[in-house]
C-alpha cells in the first residue's frame, strides 16, 4: 500500500502555496476528465499542446486543471517520466470499481475537500480553516494576514497574488447568489459550493465579508467521517491506537476544523459512527478525557475494513 505523506512532512519540506491554479478554481467534471487522460496516456501532462487539444481547454486552464489534480491528491508524479493516477483517484473514479467516478454522490465532496485542506499545501485553506476560529472575516483582511503570513517566512507576496489566492478559495467554496442548478455559472462552478462551508456578503462599495460559521453536518455519512478521521489518523497520529476529541476538533487539519464543526457536534457525529461500526472503532467517556480508539489489528486494517485506501 502507498505510504500516505504525513503533514508535519509536507508543511516542513514544502512552503505554503499562493498561486498555480492560474486563476480557475476546480469545474464540475474537470476531475474524472483528468483522471480518465492520465490512465490512457502517463505521459499526458509532459506535452502542452496535447494538453490543450485533448481537455478542450486554453492553456492555463489547462494548467489550472493539472493543478487541481495534484492539489486533490488525484495523481502520483514521484516518476519523472510518467504521471499515474493515486490509489485515492482509482478508488474513487475508476469507471469499473471506483467508488463515484462521476462525482455525483456527495459524500465524495466531503472526501475530496477534506484531501485538498489536508494535503495540498494552500495558505487560504490554512488561514481560514485552520487559524480562523470567528465565524466572519473581512476578505481585506484576509489578504492582508496573507501577505503577512508569507512574510513570516520569508517571502514577498504581491497584493494580486494575496487577492486572486482568496478568491479561489471563495469561488472553491461560496456560490454566488444568483447561481441555479441549470445556469451556465452552476456548469462553471466548483462542487464543493454544495458543501455549503463558506458563503460571501457583499455590501455595495463596502468590504465583502466572508462566512466560515461552524456548525452540524448532517448530510455528512458516518461512513465518510469514519474514512476521513482514518486519513487523518494515519496522518497525524499513525503510531497511537487511540485519539481525544480534543485533537480531532483542534490539532492542525483535523476533523473538527476541516469540517467546521462544533465540539459537541463532532463528538455526536462521532458516537454515530462508532455504533455503525463498533467493531472497528470504541469510544470512551472519560471525566476530563474523550477518547476514540482503533479496535482494529492496525490502521491500515481498520482502513480496509472501512473499504477504503
Amino acid at each position: 500500500m502507498q505510504a500516505a505523506p504525513t503533514l508535519k512532512n509536507l508543511s516542513s519540506a514544502l512552503p505554503e502555496r499562493y498561486s498555480g491554479h492560474e486563476s480557475f478554481a476546480c469545474r464540475y467534471g474537470w476531475l474524472t476528465k483528468v483522471y480518465q487522460l492520465i490512465r490512457r496516456q502517463p505521459d499526458f501532462f509532459q506535452n502542452p499542446d496535447k494538453m490543450m487539444v485533448e481537455l478542450g481547454l486554453g492553456k492555463n486552464m489547462a494548467k489550472s486543471l493539472r493543478f487541481w489534480a495534484g492539489a486533490f491528491d488525484l495523481v502520483d508524479d514521484t516518476s519523472a517520466r510518467s504521471i499515474k493516477p493515486s490509489l485515492f483517484a482509482d478508488w474513487l473514479l475508476d469507471s469499473k470499481k471506483g467508488e463515484d467516478p462521476y462525482v455525483e454522490d456527495y459524500q465524495s465532496l466531503w472526501l475530496l475537500h477534506w484531501r485538498l485542506t489536508s494535503t495540498a499545501n494552500l495558505a487560504a485553506w490554512h488561514l481560514l480553516l485552520f487559524e480562523t476560529p470567528e465565524a466572519e472575516s473581512l476578505r481585506s483582511r484576509v489578504q492582508e494576514r496573507l501577505i503577512q503570513r508569507s512574510e513570516s517566512a520569508g517571502r514577498t507576496l504581491a497584493q494580486s497574488t494575496a487577492r486572486q489566492h482568496v478568491d479561489i478559495f471563495l469561488s472553491t467554496y461560496a456560490a454566488r447568489a444568483s447561481s441555479s442548478a441549470n445556469s451556465l455559472e452552476h456548469v462553471l462552478a466548483c462542487p464543493l459550493q454544495e458543501l455549503g462551508l463558506v458563503s460571501v456578503r457583499s455590501y455595495g462599495r463596502a468590504d465583502d465579508v466572508v462566512l466560515l460559521e461552524r456548525g452540524e453536518r448532517p448530510g455528512l455519512a458516518p461512513i465518510t467521517l469514519a474514512r476521513l478521521i482514518a486519513d487523518y489518523w494515519r496522518l497525524r497520529a499513525p503510531s497511537d491506537r487511540s485519539l481525544s476529541l480534543a485533537s480531532l476538533m483542534l490539532d492542525v487539519a483535523s476533523p473538527g476544523l476541516v469540517l467546521r464543526m462544533e465540539e459537541e457536534a463532532l463528538a455526536e457525529s462521532i458516537e454515530a459512527m462508532v455504533q455503525e461500526f463498533p467493531t472497528i472503532f470504541a469510544y470512551t467517556h472519560g471525566i476530563e478525557r474523550q477518547t476514540l480508539t482503533c479496535k482494529a489489528d492496525s490502521l491500515d486494517a481498520m482502513v480496509n475494513a472501512l473499504g477504503y485506501v
